[in-house]
């Protein structure tokens, strides 16, 4: 495949474990790598010193991208839970391994409560048919289109949307390119990381002037919440 399958999956919960290996082989992916480790118990000290827990500049500036979405300046800070410290680390972990190893050119991250809208996806046919220059393709998540701003649709290529910032619609489904890889990984060793996954890459995306695509129509959604219960916020 041109492209690396990563699964960020919190271990005790064996009931996802069985649900996304289900959707996994529904689109004929076998072999993925599962991110396994730090889990909220058993987290890597030097990598939760990467959370910038009282770096109130940092809080306030990266927030501005999400908080512009829904017509505020600012926020009271607020700390992230284990939860959600874990699985910032643990898509670090994935976008360190597919940098490190270089064994394919684009990365397709997942969350172990994603599931696939349905099963006849091809996901080399969506890299190879996406426009040039893309950086990041969200293939769905929880929230509805109408939450992101359409910058523009290609003409004859609807199947992509480019979306302003911020751009991320939960961090459930999503594929990175090597460059886009490298350069956020980049961000969060020299900055460190100070919101929500969600939010924090919607920092790191404008801040990068990254293009930022969604399928259209979706192709993922997300279970949590309504099937799953979730300590993520």
């Amino acid at each position: 495949m041109i492209f690396e399958t990563y699964v960020m999956h919190y271990s005790p919960l064996r009931e996802r474990f069985d649900h996304f290996m289900n959707e996994l082989n529904k689109v004929h992916i076998h072999d993925p790598q599962i991110m396994m480790c730090n889990d909220r118990e058993n987290m890597d000290p030097k990598k939760v010193s990467l959370y910038k827990r009282h770096d109130i500049d940092a809080f306030n500036e990266a927030a501005l991208t999400s908080l512009k979405k829904i017509g505020l300046d600012s926020t009271p800070k607020f700390v992230l839970n284990d939860s959600e410290i874990s699985l910032t680390i643990k898509h670090l972990d994935a976008l360190d391994h597919f940098v490190e190893c270089g064994n394919a050119a684009f990365a397709l991250m997942l969350e172990d409560d994603f599931m696939f809208m349905c099963n006849d996806i091809d996901l080399t046919e969506i890299i190879l048919e996406a426009p040039e220059g893309w950086d990041v393709i969200f293939l769905g998540g929880g929230l509805n289109l109408d939450f992101l701003s359409v910058q523009k649709t290609l003409p004859g290529n609807p199947s992509y949307l480019l979306v302003n910032h911020p751009s991320t619609n939960t961090t459930s489904s999503m594929i990175y390119s090597m460059s886009a890889a490298r350069r956020v990984l980049k961000s969060y060793h020299a900055d460190g990381f100070v919101l929500p996954l969600d939010w924090q890459l919607n920092y790191f995306f404008e801040k990068l002037d990254f293009n930022v695509y969604h399928t259209n129509p979706r192709i993922c959604g997300q279970l949590s919440n309504r099937r799953f219960r979730s300590a993520i916020k």
